[in-house]
């Protein structure tokens, strides 16, 4: 058996047997688990201070809050959204260069795993919340990537200036609007900025992959992308959710992305499937266009496969 098979079967056996004691661990000890001794958290492959937990279990250490809904998902099962991470790993290695917007980047997880999908990667991460950014930083450094995924503080909306963010006691819920889905715990003033003005200021001349994550305003940021999304035909992953507080209209998002000349297909445990119309039960959807193979080998300045 070659030598880094060996050792990728060991690793994984490793993070099974570890996750498995943490999820008997929390029958006894609930939550708890973080304030264990060193000894045992070393032995089930995290340290914690306060909610903050570095863990151990994947390819490099792994910063996340354990008390929010990610961070549970994390530490207990080892991953979150794995099968539509997957997917678009898949799809950002049908370019040579890939250029991704991790838009509501949180504290990394997309922006790292598809940055280490290929050496050539380039992501610009997007994280308004100060406490979060921070958080996400980190983990670009933990993972080596600094320079491959570069960090902003920043919201992104239909219109460049400053705005209200409502911070929530879970930081996957935090939004330039109170969804009242959690409680919210500050409301500082964040810089806002658009894709287009971005694209513009950054003078990319590429761009593959749009992953939207904004808490019910993703429509908001697609009128700020419309002259990225005319150039570039990037394909996109965005969260629609129209449940209380959140997008209002699902149908108008999804509508403008077909007005743009876009496929929609909602993703069901990661495979897409062709949309037909909107159901919260299924919120993570996949947008392509017919032309983006052709004008990312245009904008990379190479003949189009005919």
């Amino acid at each position: 058996m070659p030598t880094w098979l060996a050792s990728d079967r060991t690793r994984k056996a490793v993070s099974y047997a570890r996750l498995k004691g943490r999820r008997r661990c929390k029958v006894w000890l609930n939550d708890r688990l973080l304030d264990v001794p060193a000894w045992l958290q070393n032995a089930l492959g995290y340290s914690a201070s306060g909610s903050m937990v570095v863990d151990d279990i994947g390819q490099f250490p792994f910063e996340y809050d354990y008390l929010s809904e990610i961070g549970s998902r994390l530490f207990f099962d080892g991953e979150f959204e794995e099968n539509e991470i997957r997917f678009f790993e898949n799809r950002i290695t049908q370019h040579p260069a890939p250029v991704i917007l991790d838009i509501g980047a949180n504290v990394g997880l997309h922006s790292v795993r598809w940055a280490m999908t290929s050496p050539r990667a380039k992501v610009y991460a997007f994280e308004p919340s100060y406490a979060t950014y921070q958080i996400l930083a980190r983990n670009i450094l933990r993972a080596g990537l600094q320079g491959r995924v570069e960090a902003f503080q920043q919201a992104v909306s239909d219109h460049v200036g400053v705005a209200q963010f409502y911070e929530c006691a879970d930081n996957a819920y935090s939004s330039l609007k109170d969804t009242g889905r959690k409680a919210v715990v500050g409301i500082p003033q964040v810089e806002l900025n658009t894709v287009d003005e971005f694209v513009k200021r950054q003078e990319l001349n590429r761009l593959s992959l749009i992953k939207i994550d904004v808490e019910g305003l993703g429509t908001e940021v697609i009128k700020g992308s419309l002259n990225t999304l005319r150039r570039f035909a990037p394909e996109l992953f965005a969260e629609i959710y129209g449940g209380v507080g959140s997008n209002a209209n699902p149908g108008e998002t999804i509508e403008l992305m077909h007005s743009l000349g876009y496929q929609s297909y909602v993703l069901v445990n990661g495979v897409p499937v062709a949309y037909q119309t909107h159901r919260d039960e299924y919120y993570n959807y996949y947008f392509t266009h017919p032309e983006s193979a052709r004008r990312q080998q245009l904008a990379q300045g190479t003949r189009p496969d005919k």
